[in-house]
C-alpha cells in the first residue's frame, strides 16, 4: 500500500513539474527489463510474485477468491443492512473450516462494505465516493484525485478504510475529504467577456 501510494503521489507532482516524458521513458525501461526476464523464466517470475512461492496463490488472489465467495454468500442473507460496521472480524472466522484461516475481513472494500452495511451502505458509499471525484476534478485538484485513485486500487485486495481500525487508508481518504471542504465547486462566470462588451455601452446610455 506504501509503494503504491508512494509511486501515485509521484507520478502526480512529475506531471505537475512537466517531467512526464522523463517518466515514461523511465517506465518504458523498467517495464521492458520485467518482460524480458518474465519472458526467459516464467516459471521463477510468477514463483517471485507469490508470497509463498506457490503459483497458485496468484490464481486465487493469494485465497482470496474463497473470502470473496463466502462473504457473498453471507451478505446475501443480510441483502440491505448487512450485519453491522467492523462486524466481520466476528463473522468471517466462523467459517475457517470452509476457508482455511480466518480473515478478519473481507479483503475487498465493496464487499466488506456489503457484508457489514448492507447495499444501502455500499449504495451512500459509492454516490459520495463519486461526488468526491468529482469534486477534485472540479477543482482540478490532482492530488485528492490521487488519493482517491489509491483508495480505489487498494479496495481492489483490501477493505481500505473500512477495515474497522484506521491505518493508512483511512488517513489518506479523511485528507483528500479535507482538502475539498473549503473549496467550492469552480463555476464558469456568469457573464462572459463578449456580453459584457455588448452590455457595457448599453448600461452608459441608461444611466444618460
Amino acid at each position: 500500500s506504501m509503494a503504491i501510494l508512494a509511486a501515485l503521489t509521484g507520478l502526480t507532482f512529475a506531471v505537475r513539474q512537466r517531467s512526464m516524458p522523463y517518466l515514461l521513458i523511465g517506465g518504458a525501461l523498467v517495464a521492458s527489463a520485467v518482460l524480458i526476464f518474465a519472458v526467459n523464466d516464467s516459471d521463477l517470475f510468477l514463483r517471485m510474485l507469490s508470497r509463498s512461492g506457490n503459483v497458485l496463490e496468484l490464481e486465487t488472489g493469494t485465497g482470496r477468491a474463497q473470502i470473496w465467495s463466502l462473504v457473498i454468500k453471507l451478505s446475501q442473507l443480510n441483502f440491505w443492512t448487512g450485519y453491522g460496521y467492523a462486524s466481520s472480524v466476528f463473522i468471517i472466522p466462523d467459517y475457517t473450516d470452509y476457508i482455511g484461516h480466518a480473515p478478519p475481513h473481507a479483503h475487498n472494500m465493496l464487499l466488506q462494505l456489503w457484508l457489514t452495511t448492507g447495499m444501502i451502505g455500499v449504495i451512500l458509499f459509492s454516490l459520495a465516493f463519486t461526488a468526491q471525484i468529482f469534486r477534485a476534478i472540479s477543482n482540478k485538484d490532482s492530488l485528492s484525485l490521487t488519493f482517491l485513485l489509491f483508495i480505489m486500487l487498494d479496495g481492489i485486495t483490501e477493505p481500505s478504510a473500512f477495515a474497522g481500525v484506521a491505518h493508512l487508508s483511512t488517513v489518506v481518504l479523511m485528507f483528500a475529504i479535507a482538502r475539498s471542504v473549503h473549496r467550492p465547486f469552480v463555476t464558469p462566470a456568469v457573464r462572459s467577456p463578449t456580453w459584457q462588451m455588448i452590455a457595457e455601452p448599453v448600461r452608459k446610455n441608461l444611466i444618460r
